[in-house]
């Protein structure tokens, strides 16, 4: 649901004025059953067993989305619109607080009822944080990652990244054939038989990254097989540098203008486009953290939407027990 100039007033401003003159009305009728010397009505009194049970209904709604957006009833046309459930989810949940408070008489009371207004809160404050990051990161994943990718993709992308890095190294560099050996041909390196024919799979085609026209001779350069070897295709494959190399764009220019340096000017064209390849995986690291964030708040909203409804069963049997 977005929260931007453009969407706000069709989708959100009759919700928003709709949850506010709701929270106003309330308060309003709650204050005229306060008196002079008395403490405030509590949840037995007509206003806060009213607004209790309001919100305790509330809370069954919000949880309800969660089955709602399962495949048994994402179809159902009968239950409306799914962006309806997510207006009316986000702007319900905030009314619930103001109801919950004037329900308790602005005091936790208990040990149970404060764990279940402390939990309330929480799982409120979780979904804003969700609701803040899921209007924030989207933007900032085009912006910082032009080149965005299919989440489940980034996998098999980044082994592509690191069989180009390691073709370009082999193009150029004498002997980089047996030290850049893929982990796949280790039964061929120790003499084991492998059983079955091997094959190519995915996306990726065997091709020259460095046209036939103007690739120089195959030249020495060991450090560059190192860096590939013990740097390089670490970074390409998890997109983790433990010494910290390729942490930003400056540091990953740097260390490749260091590269450059000591290497045949005859190998420079292949580091460039090693370069380039670090600059993507870089971005596609950078999406996988985004990506992490835009979800990882689900892990404390929805287990505490479950908590919470069982206290609330809970506080209702209780209140009806002894109450």
């Amino acid at each position: 649901m977005l929260f931007d100039r453009k969407n706000f007033v069709p989708l959100h401003l009759a919700w928003m004025l709709g949850t506010l003159a709701a929270a106003i009305g309330a308060a309003v009728w709650y204050g005229s059953y306060i008196r002079a010397g008395r403490p405030w009505p509590g949840g037995g009194s007509v206003p806060g067993l009213v607004l209790g049970i309001v919100a305790g209904l509330i809370i069954l709604f919000e949880f309800a989305l969660w089955p709602r957006k399962t495949s048994f009833f994402r179809t159902a046309r009968w239950l409306g619109k799914t962006q309806t459930w997510m207006k009316a989810h986000i702007w319900l949940g905030l009314l619930v607080l103001p109801l919950a408070a004037l329900h308790s008489g602005m005091s936790f009371g208990g040990t149970f009822t404060s764990l279940l207004m402390w939990l309330l809160l929480i799982v409120v404050g979780s979904g804003v944080l969700g609701l803040v990051l899921q209007n924030l990161l989207p933007r900032l994943l085009i912006d910082r990652v032009p080149e965005e990718t299919v989440a489940s993709q980034i996998g098999e992308v980044s082994r592509q990244l690191v069989e180009d890095a390691r073709r370009l190294v082999i193009e150029v560099c004498e002997g980089a054939e047996e030290e850049l050996a893929p982990a796949g041909n280790a039964a061929a390196a120790t003499g084991k038989q492998r059983v079955g024919v091997s094959r190519h799979v995915g996306t990726v085609v065997p091709r020259s990254l460095v046209p036939e026209l103007t690739r120089p001779a195959r030249t020495t350069a060991p450090q560059l097989v190192s860096a590939m070897r013990q740097e390089i295709e670490t970074f390409l494959r998890s997109g983790r540098s433990s010494s910290g190399l390729f942490g930003s764009r400056t540091k990953t220019q740097q260390y490749f203008d260091d590269l450059r340096e000591k290497n045949p000017g005859t190998v420079r064209a292949a580091i460039d486009q090693i370069e380039s390849l670090c600059r993507r995986r870089r971005d596609l690291a950078l999406q996988e953290r985004l990506q992490f964030w835009l979800y990882a708040w689900l892990l404390v909203h929805l287990p505490l939407s479950v908590v919470l409804v069982v206290l609330l069963i809970g506080h209702v049997y209780f209140a009806l027990q002894f109450g």
